[in-house]
This record gives C-alpha cells, structure tokens and sequence, in this order.
C-alpha cells in the first residue's frame, strides 16, 4: 500500500486547526501542525479573514517542510451558514459577517416568508443566522453589498479556493480555479431546495443574489490539483465531517459535542414533516450522499465562555482540574434551559448561570464545580430529549455516538449515559478524522480498508 499524506484544516469559531494524515500498510497516524486562536470581532461582528487565510496557509507550509514535499490532498471544513462576496481571483470584496450578528434577523423580517412553506421547500429550518437571511439583512442594510462581487463562497469554500490559488510557501504561482460551493456546507444556507440544486423562491427575489451562486459540487470529489497536491471536497460542514468519521456503514444516531451539540440521525432522505418542524429538526448534507436529520443545539460554549470568564478574572485552571472540580460537585437532580436568552451571548456567563439558578431553581451555586456541572448536566438533558425526538420522527434506532470534544469530559459523557444509558463513545477529534477519511477515499483508498479503522474508533476511550 502506498503512503498518502492528507491535510485537514478545522476551521473552528474559537481556533483554525490543522492536522497531518499519514496513512500506510500500518493504518492512519495523525499529527497537529497548527493551532491558531481567532474570534470574530467589531461591531457588527465580523471574522478576520486575513488571521484564517494567513493561518491556512502556514498549515500547508509547515506540512510540506514536514514532509519535505507537498501532501498528497488537503480539505478544509468549518462551520455552515457564513459567507464573503470574492472578485474573479478569490479576494474578498466585501466582509465576512458573523452569523451571530443583527443582519440574519433583519432578513428574514424583509423576507417575510411563511416559515412552514420554507422548510418544506427546504427541509432546513428557518432560523435567523440562515445565509438566506443573512443575505437579505445584508442587502436591505446596502443594496450594493455585492456590487464588487463575482461570486458568494462560503468560508470553508473560500479558504480551500485560496490555497489552491494564491502565492503563498511552496508557490511561486498564482493558479486559477473557478468557485464553487460545496455540497455539504451549502445544504445548509437555505438557498437551495431538498434537492440540494435548485435554488429556492426567496432567492428568485429581484435584487437578490441568484447571479453570484457558483455551481454546487459533490463531497468526495477534487476541487483543484496543484502541483500534485489534490484539493478535496472533503465534506466541507464540520458535523458532516464528525459523522463520517463514523464510516459509511454506520446507521445509528450520533451526537456530536463541540461549541455546538448536534444529536443526529443519518436518513437516506430528508425528515420534513409538521412534527419534525415543530420539534426544531433540520436536514443537512452527509459527506457521503445521505442525510443528516439533526437537532442543533448549544452544547460546550457555555463552559468556554466560563473559562473565558475566570480567564479574565486571573484564573487559568487546566482541563483536568475543572474536570475533577465538576466531579466532585454535590447537586440536586434539576437542569437549566441552555437555550435561555441570557445563555446565547457572551459576557460573564459564570454570573448568568448563578442568577438563572437562583431565579429559576431557587439553587445557589457556590463554586466553579457547581456551575459547570450544573451547565454540562443541563446540555446532556437537552442532548437526550434531541436523541429521543430523533428517534419518535425518524424511526431511527441502534445505538448513539458520542463524537467531538464533549467525549473528553468525564463529567457530560456520565450524565449522557444517565439520561440514555450506554453510548459508543467515538473519537474526540471527529471532524479532522472524517475529514482525513473523505480525502484518503477520494485519493483511492478502499473503503473496506478504512471501514474496521473507522469501526474500531467507535469504541475508543475518552
């Protein structure tokens, strides 16, 4: 078997990651090559496009110095939803706006459409940080928004088009690749119907941006090839990444625990019905042609806007040490909605939790212990009512995988397994590994190679 070398960049909201795949006759190693720290910023919140390109292109610099040449592929993938307006040579011609941002709800009031009508068109649920709404915000804020604009990427998408094209370490060389939009971080934007192509009636609006849409391209396919270094469609949305990291076999449930929680069932097709509407359910792309019906919920931010807080107050514990402090604490069997509005933004969220118990539970919290058990209790709670609606609506059954960083904390993986009793417990670095599998598939590999690999990591330890 020969060696392949993969790149998978992890474009987090709080961090871009990247890490090296080598995969040979011995199996798959991997190896983090960076790590860079980012948020969005200003008023309105925007990302820092410059710190994401920059730091995407050092990860494939660093890779290549590793290697002493270039990998064989890399895949970028990230979060749904946020998009930039680009010129014919990928520069971006206007901001990235930040979903969390005033713009999405601006649009979707402009847009006025009937909510039930768009998710059966759809099957994504109307929510305000939906690109389609986000467009509207942005065009009813000004109608030229775009007027520089060849094209709308999404941010995954405009990354992995910059590291095909731009000059940059081991290029010398300005490539040119048309834009697209990856299948699996379209599905989730609202612009398109269930058949993940035609675009939906609110685009069709005059003023609108049908024009600047580029073709949808499959996952699991080459985007660009430079130099002999493939650029993969390697599922593009992180949660499709984290699926798949599960193998293609795999048809239970899955919640995947980052920033984010995602309870998810893999459907051959889309779950659109009144009751799936009105449970929250919404239907995304997997990596692999199916569907993921999906609850999406706020799952492990809460806990880092926490250690944000005490950061800033001179308390910098280890992971270890929150974790045996949320161990030892002693709490009555009650959860908070983490859903509450105080929870969505940041601030002091140590301070909000304590008042939102005391308000809402009569309990007072006293110690760090206490606030983050009483929070991780509190998502564990709302991840298994998701995981019970998913499987009423879908039908879905077999087993649950916990997939993401929410596998590393003892404490969220005990009170998951209170709630839904025993979980298959999957890798922590879901994304980056499905992401390196999408590619290792793409580039040749056999599935049945990476299938027992992928089964095998099913029953990791945390």
């Amino acid at each position: 078997m020969d060696t392949l070398n993969v790149l998978a960049i992890d474009m987090g909201s709080s961090s871009l990651r990247a890490v090296l795949g080598t995969w040979s006759a011995r199996g798959l190693t991997r190896q983090e090559v960076l790590r860079v720290p980012h948020k969005a910023h200003g008023d309105p919140l925007v990302w820092d496009l410059a710190r994401l390109g920059s730091a995407a292109r050092t990860a494939v610099t660093k890779a290549s110095e590793h290697l002493g040449r270039l990998p064989d592929g890399i895949g970028v993938c990230g979060w749904g939803v946020d998009f930039v307006g680009v010129d014919t040579h990928n520069s971006s011609t206007t901001p990235a706006r930040a979903y969390r941002g005033p713009q999405g709800s601006r649009g979707r009031s402009v847009l006025a459409a009937n909510d039930w009508d768009a998710y059966r068109s759809t099957g994504v649920l109307p929510q305000d940080i939906n690109s389609v709404y986000q467009v509207a915000g942005l065009l009813d804020e000004d109608a030229d928004w775009f007027r520089s604009s060849s094209a709308l990427e999404f941010l995954p998408d405009w990354i992995a088009r910059d590291l095909a094209t731009a000059t940059y370490g081991p290029f010398d060389k300005p490539a040119e690749v048309p834009a697209w939009i990856s299948r699996g971080i379209g599905s989730t934007s609202g612009f398109f119907t269930r058949d993940g192509h035609t675009l939906t009636d609110e685009l069709r609006i005059p003023g609108m941006v049908t024009n600047l849409l580029p073709p949808v391209a499959d996952e699991l396919s080459i985007a660009a090839s430079r130099n002999n270094m493939a650029v993969v469609r390697a599922g593009s949305h992180d949660t499709a990444c984290a699926a798949y990291s599960l193998g293609e076999d795999y048809t239970g449930l899955f919640l995947s625990c980052g920033s984010w929680a995602i309870a998810g069932a893999l459907t051959p097709e889309p779950a659109i019905s009144r009751r799936a509407f009105e449970a929250g359910l919404t239907n995304e792309a997997t990596t692999d042609g199916r569907n993921r019906a999906q609850i999406n919920l706020t799952g492990m931010w809460i806990a880092q806007e926490c250690r944000r807080q005490w950061a800033r107050e001179g308390w910098v514990p280890s992971y270890a040490e929150l974790n045996a402090l949320t161990l030892a604490a002693d709490l009555p069997d009650v959860t908070i909605d983490v859903t509450h509005r105080e929870l969505m933004t940041p601030g002091n969220m140590p301070e909000k939790i304590v008042h939102i118990a005391r308000d809402e539970l009569g309990l007072e919290l006293h110690s760090p212990g206490e606030i983050l058990a009483l929070t991780q209790r509190s998502v564990a709670s709302a991840c298994a009512d998701a995981i019970n609606k998913l499987r009423d609506i879908t039908g879905a059954g077999g087993s649950v995988a916990l997939i993401g960083g929410g596998v590393r904390d003892p404490y969220f993986v005990r009170a998951v397994r209170n709630y839904l009793g025993d979980v298959v417990l999957g890798d922590p670095e879901s994304t980056t590994l499905g992401n390196i599998a999408a590619q290792l598939v793409t580039l040749g590999v056999s599935k049945d190679d990476i299938q027992p690999w992928s089964t095998g990591m099913r029953n990791a330890a945390p």
